[in-house]
């Protein structure tokens, strides 16, 4: 899986084709199949569109913002991939953990 870093200001991400494509002024930087992408990293001024934000959030890739010195701003992160079994059986593990006493 790979990662997106994308800082070049006015640089545009969209999809078409099954393939997430970074853009500065009509060319195009890097191409990129949509299977082979994990997290997109933006800093600073750079465009999203809304058909790259949706496709993201079906295929749980996390899309996170930083200025454009790198302070982090937050995250885009879907709930649909969420393991829900494997989040309970934590939550069970965590609760008979704390009911454990410790020996005095």
């Amino acid at each position: 899986m790979s990662y997106l870093y994308v800082c070049e200001q006015g640089a545009r991400i969209s999809f078409e084709e099954n393939r997430f494509d970074v853009r500065y002024k009509g060319a195009v930087l890097q191409s990129i199949p949509a299977e082979m992408l994990e997290i997109i990293e933006v800093f600073g001024k750079v465009q999203i569109t809304t058909q790259c934000v949706t496709e993201c959030l079906k295929r749980g890739i996390n899309i996170l913002y930083y200025s454009l010195y790198g302070a982090y701003y937050g995250r885009l992160i879907s709930t649909t991939h969420v393991n829900v079994r494997r989040q309970r059986k934590q939550a069970d593990i965590a609760v008979s953990y704390t009911h454990l006493t410790l020996p005095t």
